[in-house]
Formats: structure tokens, C-alpha cells, sequence
């Protein structure tokens, strides 16, 4: 029988203003354990352990970068969603590679430009403009 290694997904969350429950930032105290203690707190310690929960780095003190096991990614999404203020995930990718790549280039349209685009289409749509 083949002994392979599990796979891997790396995940880049933004979060803001996170405070352990000793008062101290999530800088003091990591990310990755922050994350890890609510995967047990939701669904179990083995769980939180057989999802292999692993610190990257960081990136200004705003965007982490976590390792989890890809069997585990439903799990661990779900559980910083459910963080306390939650994270925001802005890519998931396979590699680290990969991941720095996409968080160089946003591949996303901002909020307000979405909003002019789709107004400025219906009114060419009828001949306004």
C-alpha cells in the first residue's frame, strides 16, 4: 500500500481588530491557534487535529495565510465564518505560488464599480445615454 501525503489548501483571510479572550491581539497570540480552538470548540478536538490547522504568515498584521487539509476545508471555512468578528476569505488556492499570485491581482470588481457598470448597461439598454 502507498503512504501519500494528504493534501493541502492555503487560505488567505483578512480580519481586523481580533481580540483573544485574554484581551490580547491576534498577533500575540496567532491566527492559526485562534482558529484551531474554535474548530474544537464546534466540532471537536480530533477534528480540529485531523484538520491540521498550520500558520503561514501574514501580511501587514491583516491578511493570514493558513495551511488546512483539503478533506477538512468545509470545516475550517465555517469556522471562520462563525470567528468572533468573523474573517473574510479572500483566496483559496492549492499552492503557495498560486496564492501569492492572486492576492497581487484582485480578481474582483469593487463594490461601487459594479454598481456604476450594471446602472450604465440598463440605461444603454433603453437608449438613455
Amino acid at each position: 500500500m502507498l503512504k501519500r501525503r494528504g493534501k493541502r489548501r492555503y487560505i488567505a483571510v483578512r480580519c481586523d481588530n481580533y481580540k483573544s479572550e485574554n484581551g490580547y491581539g491576534v498577533y500575540d497570540s496567532g491566527f492559526a491557534s485562534l482558529l484551531t480552538r474554535r474548530v474544537s470548540e464546534l466540532f471537536g478536538y480530533i477534528i480540529a487535529q485531523k484538520s491540521s490547522i498550520r500558520d503561514i504568515g501574514n501580511n501587514g498584521n491583516t491578511i493570514f495565510v493558513i495551511r488546512c487539509n483539503l478533506n477538512f476545508l468545509p470545516i475550517v471555512l465555517s469556522a471562520i465564518s462563525l470567528m468572533n468578528p468573523p474573517g473574510l476569505v479572500l483566496v483559496i488556492s492549492g499552492t503557495i505560488k498560486r496564492l501569492r499570485i492572486s492576492l497581487q491581482v484582485p480578481h474582483y470588481i469593487t463594490l461601487g464599480n459594479a454598481n456604476n457598470n450594471q446602472i450604465d448597461n440598463q440605461f444603454r439598454e433603453f437608449n438613455f445615454l
